[in-house]
């Protein structure tokens, strides 16, 4: 690599730390880490740590649930955490300590995928897997089992199937989504390498729990009663896959504690976003059509097909045939598509573009850290009222906020009760999907 390329590797590099330092002082700028969902987890840990230390005002009005959850394993971390300090305290070294951790593991995958785009590869792996829409939207569990199966990719040849069953149960526990990602790569590796057909024996716990937990499951409350249209036609269901796809580029559209987003902030910012999420979303699908037909160029089909791929065409598959809400889960498709993009990317070893698709996203960086910079601070110790936009459906949130939204501080009456919990109310719980349920 010629010193000119290489330095330009290292501004892609820099660029991105400093928008970390500019995202990571934000953060600690607030009373608690507003992303979104985020708040009621951190409430679900602290619910979790007054229930091992048998506090009465807790276990009259919630219980751990009795079997294996697959969503469960920053609730259990951060309880273990409030045990010893204060969520407050617990909920900032949580999510800085991931993204800290999030950042050097893709540096890590950056300098052994491509060492001579190491730069923009760091920049690609950072935003479109962790610092993302997920990141935003407070889905702290897939945000760790992201993490997990990154590790589990770059350590893979060296493993046995002791540690194949490790890597599972962990990645059960976080999301189901991503275990399912890791049961199909193991599956298609064990068949396709005679050396690693003993990978089986490592899945058998983690489908040991899944079965448990499918069997014995507690229904979430949104499924109890309520039918819910799956599909409401092809091309409206085509057409929210599209948009899925495109919330893979670098714009969020973050709504402040005024409730106000970019579209009423500023529509200039705000239609900008979108078209650069469009254009990211159309540079990223060529440069990977353009990366498999490179690798199944002149190859026969046994040469050319591997367990990432088998594994990623069938995510992928499942992220086009899902509707915008299964199972109790919202966009569950969405969920399937990131681990298969991450199977490509990780397998392909090289991804086309890689310096216009970093550049794009390191925009979007710019665009975010504007959002922040002109968002009003949440106050410690502020009254938060319900918001109002909880109640509504997707396509009016859509219609109020705009596309690419993320209501950060929607759960912010988690933070007011956590900063000083005595004598006030426990408030329901406002997820069912966790290992704590109302009695």
């Amino acid at each position: 690599m010629s010193t000119r390329k290489r330095a330009w590797e290292w501004v892609f590099v820099g660029a991105l730390c400093c928008y970390g330092l500019v995202l990571g002082g934000w953060l600690l700028r607030q009373p608690m880490p507003p992303l979104q969902d985020y708040l009621e987890w951190v409430y679900q840990g602290w619910i979790g740590a007054r229930l091992a230390l048998h506090d009465a005002r807790v276990t009259q009005n919630f219980e751990f649930v009795r079997v294996p959850v697959p969503n469960e394993l920053s609730q259990f971390v951060l309880g273990l955490m409030e045990l010893v300090v204060k969520p407050v305290a617990a909920a900032r070294i949580f999510v800085v300590g991931l993204l800290l951790g999030s950042m050097m593991i893709c540096w890590k995958a950056a300098k052994r995928l491509s060492p001579e785009h190491f730069g923009a590869i760091f920049v690609v792996l950072f935003f479109c897997f962790f610092a993302n829409t997920n990141f935003w939207n407070g889905y702290i569990n897939y945000q760790l089992s992201m993490m997990l199966l990154l590790a589990f990719l770059l350590m893979q040849e060296r493993l046995n199937a002791v540690w194949v069953g490790v890597f599972g149960t962990a990645l059960f526990f976080c999301h189901a989504s991503t275990f399912l990602a890791f049961v199909l790569l193991v599956g298609f590796t064990a068949v396709l390498d005679r050396s690693k057909r003993s990978w089986i024996l490592g899945l058998v716990p983690g489908l040991a729990l899944m079965a448990w937990y499918v069997l014995r499951r507690h229904a979430p409350h949104a499924e109890k009663d309520l039918a819910v249209q799956l599909y409401r036609g092809l091309l409206p269901h085509l057409e929210y896959k599209v948009y899925t796809f495109t919330k893979i580029g670098p714009f969020q559209n973050l709504i402040g504690s005024d409730e106000l987003s970019l579209k009423t902030r500023s529509r200039a910012l705000y239609f900008a976003g979108i078209a650069l999420n469009t254009g990211f979303a159309g540079v990223l699908a060529v440069a990977l059509g353009t990366a498999v037909r490179l690798r199944t160029k002149g190859r026969a089909w046994s040469k050319a097909v591997a367990p990432e791929l088998l594994a990623a065409a069938v995510l992928f598959a499942g992220f086009l045939v899902l509707p915008s809400s299964s199972l109790g889960v919202v966009n569950l498709g969405e969920r399937l598509l990131y681990p298969a993009l991450l199977l490509i990317v990780l397998k392909l070893r090289e991804l086309p573009f890689a310096g216009v698709l970093a550049s794009l996203l390191l925009v979007g960086a710019g665009l975010t850290s504007v959002e922040l910079l002109t968002m009003p601070v949440q106050q410690a110790g502020s009254a938060t009222a319900y918001p109002v936009s909880m109640q509504f459906m997707p396509d009016e949130k859509y219609q109020k906020f705009g596309l690419y939204s993320h209501e950060l501080f929607v759960n912010d009456d988690r933070r007011s009760f956590l900063e000083a919990p005595t004598g006030k109310a426990l408030p329901e719980l406002r997820f069912d999907t966790s290992a704590i349920r109302e009695r």
